[in-house]
């Protein structure tokens, strides 16, 4: 108490901060009345995905699609750059700078860590910071695997029973999280939650700020932020939680896919068509006409890819959409 007052914080304020126990856990200490009373920016706390997602829009001017000839299994992406995983399993990246972990993967995640499962289910991730340690992350081999912003959850591969891993806790509290039981086929993680479809095809949500999930089926989920969304058996969308993705009507159609970044997503159609909505200020939600096998929503921008070719579209600060003509050598354009 007496170094809060030193730093010139009234007694209640520092009791927002003690109670937190951790300066990490940030979602207490901003709704604590006594600080969010005060103006933006007087306490130098971290910002959220979405604060760091509005940053990186406003500095983005929008772009018309790039294109390339090359072709990703999947791609991935953050607010300054983008990852492809090609058919040879590896990783090419381009945008700013980031550490990519070493080998051949069948899935790739990125969101805290950039990381891949290889075809036994081994999960490799950079570490996020020079010199951090990783040991957190689970020895089971995995199914799939996603990353949310302080916590990564997977589908063990022998069981099909969900895992859970975090270095300080879902909300970067330290906290414990139960987790639903059952066998699941697919994860998807934001901040404080992840949501799990079960192999009967039911969504269960879980953690400190997970949204209530919707009922029926589903076959496919994404999420960001405090949002998520779902394409059901029958190939319509759903989405739930709080943000544009949710505040905007989910377009009507068929779908087959779903990818969602912190302020949009993009949705796959059956015939490989890609439609988006939510926030449109770099463009990100102004999809081209492509025929695809995977999409992918990232903050501020937005890419697609298929037999011919991959496309990228929105904001391109970094040069996160300037997608490489050539395999082989990441594309970067920038320090981190």
């Amino acid at each position: 108490m007496e170094l809060c007052r030193k730093e010139g914080l009234s007694p209640a304020q520092a009791e927002c901060i003690l109670a937190a126990k951790t300066d990490a856990d940030l979602s207490a200490v901003r709704s604590c009345a006594a600080i969010a009373a005060q103006k933006p920016g007087w306490l130098a706390l971290p910002p959220t995905e979405q604060e760091t997602a509005a940053v990186a829009q406003a500095m983005s001017p929008a772009v018309g699609p790039v294109t390339s000839p090359l072709s990703y299994r999947q791609l991935v992406g953050s607010p300054s750059g983008t990852c492809g995983l090609l058919e040879s399993g590896g990783l090419q990246c381009w945008g700013q700078r980031v550490d990519v972990p070493s080998g051949t993967f069948a899935q790739v995640g990125w969101r805290w860590h950039l990381c891949g499962l290889d075809e036994a289910g081994k999960l490799t991730c950079a570490p996020h910071f020079a010199g951090e340690d990783l040991a957190f992350l689970p020895a089971e081999p995995l199914a799939t695997f996603a990353e949310g912003m302080f916590h990564g959850c997977g589908i063990v591969k022998a069981s099909g029973a969900l895992i859970c891993w975090s270095k300080e806790g879902w909300s970067g509290d330290g906290g414990e999280v139960k987790l639903p039981a059952g066998k699941f086929v697919q994860v998807a993680s934001g901040t404080g939650f992840t949501c799990a479809l079960g192999a009967d095809g039911k969504v269960s949500c879980f953690g400190p700020q997970a949204p209530p999930p919707p009922k029926g089926l589903f076959r496919a989920l994404a999420a960001a932020d405090k949002a998520a969304c779902g394409v059901g058996k029958d190939g319509a969308l759903t989405c739930w939680g709080e943000g544009p993705q949710k505040e905007a009507l989910a377009p009507q159609g068929s779908f087959k896919d779903v990818s969602c970044a912190p302020r949009h997503c993009c949705a796959l159609a059956e015939e490989g068509t890609v439609t988006c909505w939510g926030d449109r200020d770099s463009g990100q939600t102004v999809a081209p006409a492509v025929k695809a096998t995977t999409v992918m929503a990232a903050a501020g921008h937005s890419c697609a890819s298929g037999p011919e070719g991959t496309v990228c579209w929105g904001g391109n600060q970094l040069g996160q959409t300037a997608v490489p003509k050539v395999a082989g050598e990441h594309a970067f354009t920038a320090a981190p």
